[in-house]
């Protein structure tokens, strides 16, 4: 106990000890070795049952045991179906329920019971949703049992959606940093028939104003007002075609265009065979090229879905040698994408009340995490200046993560640079250069939407991983002096550059 001084043993009590426990490994070895002598002769019987449960029940963590045990009752099951599922099962939970009381985070026990139930068709699920409840009452926090119930709900039609949110409910009431229990209340709700959004707003403010500092009320308003958001397979928002190359860029990551239905027509036919590559050799990615066999002066890049062309008016995309098209949105995830005026007038209510509790916890990292989260969806170049002081204020009270709110700054200021250089290019992309200089930059957002410059100038940052640079594929002028990158690596990463700048 704490505050309790360490009785000294003495040289006999520590002898005693030592002998105890030579005498418990030993017998533990025996039992071991008698088990696995047992499953390799094939005998699968009561009496392996019998020795696997003397061993777990001192020690209820050795999973090889329970797996033993499964194929055990798997011959009990097959010989006798019905004293398995009326007899056996009842004896295997109520002695897995025994384990469970030396250590109820045990994760053999747990899915030991997950493997029963499947093996009845969840015949026993009522009781083994009360023996939830009681352990929850023991650790209201205990995520194993909490995984047990989730697995129960989703698989078990017995159990209705509504009585495991009011269940979600009456826990966060009375524990508010339950984040289980919150967790649980995510995968419930959208599968509720009603809209839940003001209530669950409500409870949130009850929450957060009860314990700012607590991150799990913190962490639900962030996924449910993301649930809010549209959800969008990716589409085709930039090409280039020079001579047998082709490259395509996609608004978010995806497989292989072939895979998204995406097919390249020649002068004649369909272009058969095209192998498509990324420069990370990633199965999904927003950047693909191939090489074409032959060359062909014009081709047709077209899709089966016609919202996969959506940003080029649904049609296929007809190109020519040396043509670049692309038509990237003033958006780069569906947090920042135009809202709705009943979403954005929300949000705008939601940035209020987080302001005011902000201002009377100002030394509270949440609410201003939030706020960022907030702004970003309403408005992101809008309220780029109180991001950008949010984020300083995040680094002095959270100076431990100093280096992840650097990056998100990073992400940020590289999001407003290209959209200020899209909206003010009326030049050929071939001919811009993407001024990412003096910025502070520790990281590399959006490389996929700088494939298409030939001049980038990147130095004066603080840029370490050379990793984003292989999606530079059209780059012949590179400034990166004033960075912390490896030279090595570098050579080795950007191919095609005709004058690459790295002094330190």
């Amino acid at each position: 106990m704490h505050g309790r001084q360490k009785k000294e043993r003495t040289a006999e009590e520590e002898a005693a000890k030592e002998k105890e426990r030579c005498k418990k490994v030993a017998a533990y070895r025996y039992a071991m070795g008698l088990i696995l002598s047992k499953r390799e002769k094939k005998e699968l019987d009561e009496e392996l049952l019998k020795i696997t449960g003397q061993v777990l029940a001192s020690n209820p963590d050795i999973s090889t045991l329970w797996n033993i045990r499964k194929e055990v009752l798997t011959v009990l099951k097959e010989t006798d179906f019905t004293n398995f599922s009326d007899v056996v099962v009842q004896k295997e939970l109520d002695f897995s329920e025994f384990c469970l009381k030396s250590n109820p985070k045990s994760y053999g026990a747990w899915h030991h019971r997950v493997w029963l139930m499947r093996e009845t068709n969840f015949s026993k699920v009522t009781s083994e949703l009360k023996l939830c409840a009681k352990y929850l009452e023991y650790d209201d926090r205990n995520f194993h049992c909490w995984d047990y119930r989730r697995y129960l709900v989703e698989n078990c039609s017995e159990v209705t959606l509504e009585q495991e949110f009011d269940f979600t409910t009456e826990k966060i009431s009375s524990n508010f940093s339950n984040f289980s229990s919150w967790h649980l209340r995510s995968k419930i709700l959208p599968k509720l028939p009603r809209d839940f959004l003001d209530e669950e707003l409500e409870l949130i403010r009850n929450a957060v104003f009860t314990d700012p500092k607590d991150q799990s009320a913190w962490f639900y308003h962030r996924w449910l007002l993301r649930s809010q958001l549209p959800t969008e397979s990716p589409y085709l928002i930039a090409a280039q075609y020079s001579f047998t190359r082709l490259i395509l860029t996609f608004s978010s990551k995806a497989p292989t265009p072939s895979q998204l239905g995406v097919k390249v027509v020649g002068t004649d036919k369909k272009i058969e065979g095209i192998k498509w590559t990324n420069p990370w050799s990633n199965t999904c990615s927003k950047l693909w090229e191939c090489e074409l066999q032959d060359e062909n002066k014009n081709i047709s890049v077209q899709a089966d879905s016609s919202s996969m062309m959506r940003n080029f008016g649904n049609m296929p995309l007809s190109m020519k040698i040396g043509d670049i098209m692309r038509n990237f949105p003033n958006y780069f995830d569906t947090e920042t994408e135009e809202k709705n005026d009943k979403l954005l007038n929300l949000l705008k209510e939601e940035i209020a009340w987080v302001q005011e509790l902000q201002e009377l916890e100002p030394d509270v990292k949440w609410p201003i995490c939030t706020l960022i989260m907030l702004m970003r969806m309403v408005d992101f170049v809008g309220y780029k200046q109180s991001i950008l002081t949010h984020l300083d204020s995040l680094m002095k009270l959270d100076s431990k993560r100093v280096n992840y709110y650097l990056d998100l700054r990073s992400k940020y200021l590289i999001e407003w640079k290209l959209v200020e250089c899209s909206n003010t290019n009326t030049h050929g992309l071939d001919e811009l250069l993407l001024d990412l200089s003096g910025l502070n930059l520790t990281a590399l957002y959006y490389p996929e939407r700088m494939c298409f410059h030939t001049k980038i100038d990147l130095s004066n940052n603080a840029l370490k991983n050379c990793e984003p640079f292989r999606a530079l594929v059209n780059c012949k002028e590179l400034n990166l002096s004033g960075n912390e990158l490896p030279k090595s690596k570098l050579k080795k990463t950007i191919k095609g550059l005709e004058n690459l700048k790295i002094e330190c």
